[in-house]
């Protein structure tokens, strides 16, 4: 994640820019085969280098994109549907971007011998996301500049 952009134009640009490039770069299919291989090595081997990897990082951010509709159950609507990221190893902090029917929630994990505080975590996820779509609704309901026309010379 991009840090230090302060326009939400500009960092959801960023964002866009550098997911791109990852989904086209060879990482994920690199990191699809790790994976595999780790989880057909024997149970103490895939442990040791599970936790390798997850000492290298301080946690997980996913998003997952879910139905776009709305589903039932049992045949009453389904209002919301929430996600969590699972973490491996000594990781503090898992955030999970979930998608459902036209809305976004955010489901964060922590360990709090590490992030005692979770709450404050997720309190500054919500005020970033208002002020990103409160910036969004500016752009949208700012009136498009009109091209200025060249002027005529009166010779």
């Amino acid at each position: 994640m991009p840090l230090g952009i302060a326009d939400p134009a500009t960092l959801i640009g960023e964002i866009h820019e550098r997911t791109t490039r990852l989904k086209n770069s060879a990482e994920p299919a690199v990191a699809f085969g790790m994976q595999k291989v780790i989880a057909e090595a024997p149970g103490a081997v895939a442990k040791r280098v599970t936790d390798f990897f997850s000492g290298k990082t301080i946690g997980q951010l996913s998003n997952v994109p879910g139905p776009r509709s709305q589903l039932t159950m049992v045949g009453a609507p389904v209002r919301t549907v929430m996600g969590w990221v699972p973490t491996s190893g000594d990781q503090p902090i898992g955030v999970c971007l979930f998608t459902y029917n036209g809305t976004v929630g955010v489901g964060v994990s922590s360990d709090t011998r590490m992030v005692p505080d979770p709450e404050r975590v997720t309190g500054l996820i919500r005020t970033h996301i208002e002020g990103l779509m409160v910036a969004a609704a500016e752009r949208d309901t700012a009136p498009t500049p009109r091209p200025r026309r060249p002027r005529r010379s009166k010779d």
